[in-house]
């Protein structure tokens, strides 16, 4: 019986650990813009053409217009979103269990997001936009929150590195604000190294890079049963931990899940058996049915 009872006990201190704490209430905060993207999602793509036909005459081209700006404001800044609120709760947790030093959540903000942009700075000035989604930019934006919040709030609790302002006024937010300047610098500072050794490497879109590592052990897919229970497998685990699955496996799904069943599309249209078993719509039916 203790060795039943074990395994459950770990997942249990696991999910209760401050990191994944920080990442289920961050997700938390991000839930309005994800049920109203999905609300205007549905009302954009209806499983239904008559349906579809009937909604869109309802809204009228500006509630069409209104809808797709909906849903570029929700899931197209989710990931950036998902970035601010797991910063801030983080600096909100270290708040609670230390009472010497408050550290501003929004100064923890302000300087993840510094972090998040010179990681994902391209060699021009344009950022695509995918790096701020929802099934885009998810992943690489949670690994950089918890990274620089995590950098940030340690060195800010290095008192050999704190100002000493102590006569800088009576508001304590300033004086707690410039006690910690040197530690947000740092963190920045060391964020532009990392930058400087990524590119070194060659890596000139981290995003990119990353996006094709996600998808490496999901390559040649047709047919693999184990490829298949592999990405259900890595996505109930990742919801385990309060990470959207699906989303965090984008990459996977657009490079090797949609190809397939285009692939299947194209040999049905030209008189040929499909060949690809492992596809969108094969996940979408069998595993991700009732949900997660």
């Amino acid at each position: 019986m203790t060795a039943l009872i074990q395994p459950g006990r770990l997942l249990d201190a696991a999910s209760a650990h401050p990191l994944f704490l920080a990442i289920k209430r961050s997700l938390t905060f991000v839930l309005p813009l994800v049920m109203l993207g999905s609300i205007a999602l549905l009302l954009r793509n209806f499983p239904s053409t008559d349906a579809q036909l009937r909604i869109d005459a309802l809204l009228g081209p500006i509630g069409l217009q209104l809808c797709d700006i909906l849903i570029n404001s929700s899931f197209g800044v989710a990931s950036l979103a998902q970035l601010c609120a797991l910063s801030g709760v983080s600096a909100m947790y270290v708040n609670q269990n230390n009472q010497d030093l408050h550290i501003s959540p929004i100064m923890s903000i302000s300087i993840v997001l510094s972090c998040f942009f010179i990681i994902l700075a391209p060699s021009d000035t344009a950022f695509p936009r995918h790096y701020f989604s929802m099934d885009g930019g998810l992943l690489l934006a949670m690994a950089v929150a918890l990274v620089a919040s995590g950098l940030f709030l340690k060195l800010s609790q290095c008192r050999s590195i704190m100002l000493p302002l102590d006569l800088v006024g009576y508001d304590p937010v300033v004086r707690d604000g410039f006690a910690v300047m040197p530690a947000a610098m740092l963190t920045v500072l060391i964020f532009v190294a990392i930058k400087g050794l990524v590119l070194s490497w060659g890596f000139e879109d981290l995003q990119d890079s990353l996006a094709r590592l996600v998808v490496w052990p999901f390559t040649n897919t047709k047919n693999h049963l184990l490829i298949a229970l592999l990405y259900g497998g890595v996505s109930q685990i990742l919801w385990f931990f309060g990470l959207h699955g699906p989303n965090i496996l984008h990459s996977v799904e657009a490079t090797v899940l949609i190809p397939n069943g285009m692939a299947n599309a194209l040999a049905v249209a030209n008189g040929v058996a499909p060949e690809c078993i492992i596809t969108k719509a094969f996940i979408d039916t069998f595993t991700r049915i009732g949900g997660s």
